[in-house]
């Protein structure tokens, strides 16, 4: 089964709204995050948050872990339809993936009630 974990409580960005450049902040220890898919949707133009930030944010996720899904766009501090859509892919490609896992633990429950 697929766990969902909570981590926008690690990690903090400093920064404002007039695109001064954030500081990461981040609360060690991490959780356990094996196995835990996450999506990184980073823009190149960022100002709030710097690529290099948010890479270090992905390695961090990675080492804790994370089975991360990262993309980088041609955007800035904002949420385009390209990353409306590559949300949903990633989402719809989760859900698929937690049904097929669902079916395969429904049938082996089946055939150990058989094989009793």
């Amino acid at each position: 089964m697929t766990r969902a974990v909570t981590i926008f409580t690690l990690v903090i960005y400093l920064g404002d709204a007039a695109g001064t450049p954030g500081t990461m902040l981040t609360f060690l220890p991490w959780p356990d995050l094996s196995g835990v898919p996450v999506l990184a949707v980073s823009g190149r133009y960022d100002p709030i948050i710097p690529m290099d930030e948010a890479l270090q944010l992905v390695n961090l996720l990675r080492k804790a872990g994370a089975k991360v899904s990262e993309s980088l766009g041609n955007a800035g501090h904002t949420t385009e339809a390209t990353t409306v859509e590559i949300a949903r892919r990633w989402l719809e490609h989760l859900t698929l993936r937690c049904q097929y896992l669902n079916e395969i633990v429904e049938i082996m429950q089946a055939l150990k009630k058989g094989s009793r």
